[in-house]
């Protein structure tokens, strides 16, 4: 009778090498787009989630200081984006201190954001559904969502976010008349 010693052979080992080196190449190789796809979703994530604070602000009928050093009570808060540039990467938050719906020089800017410092390599690519500048604006007590520029018969409009180097991998943030947000 034969007898088998317990333990792993040579060919074993050269396997279970061979796989890892074939993982770890797949992943070297793909590392600058799953990094720029991570980026895309960070960008998105930060524009809906200020979206969202421009509505709760509002909503919240929030004070704005003012250069002078005065505090404030804004007729509403928005977002403004000018993709009439090319390659887009800046919006702002602003405090609607006239009361018209959009962002205006009389506006005062909460925050002004530049997704290039934060995300290299990802911009906004468009607007569907709307024109090239875009505001956003919601204003209490009867919390109404205005929206610029919004093309005759839709009820909202799309902010396309986009890798630059990769112009076919997007992601969308829809918003609607009735201060709806959602990321796509």
């Amino acid at each position: 009778m034969k007898k088998f010693s317990k333990g792993i052979t040579l060919v074993e080992v050269m396997v279970v090498i061979s796989i890892i080196a074939v993982i770890t190449g797949v992943m070297v190789s793909d590392f600058p787009r799953i990094k720029l796809q991570l980026s895309l979703g960070r960008a998105v994530h930060m524009l809906s989630q200020d979206i969202k604070t421009a509505q709760d602000l509002a909503n919240a009928g929030a004070q704005q200081l003012t250069q002078n050093g005065n505090f404030i009570t804004p007729k509403g808060y928005g977002i403004y984006i000018d993709n009439s540039i090319p390659n887009n990467t800046e919006y702002i938050i602003y405090a609607d201190v006239d009361g018209n719906g959009q962002y205006s020089s009389m506006d005062i800017a909460h925050k002004e954001v530049d997704l290039s410092k934060t995300e290299p390599g990802i911009i906004i690519e468009g607007i569907r559904y709307g024109t090239s500048v875009l505001s956003i604006n919601f204003a209490p007590p009867n919390f109404v969502t205005t929206i610029t520029s919004l093309l005759e018969g839709q009820d909202g409009v799309e902010i396309i976010i986009a890798i630059k180097s990769i112009p076919d991998v997007t992601r969308t943030i829809y918003v609607n008349k009735a201060g709806f947000i959602e990321t796509r």
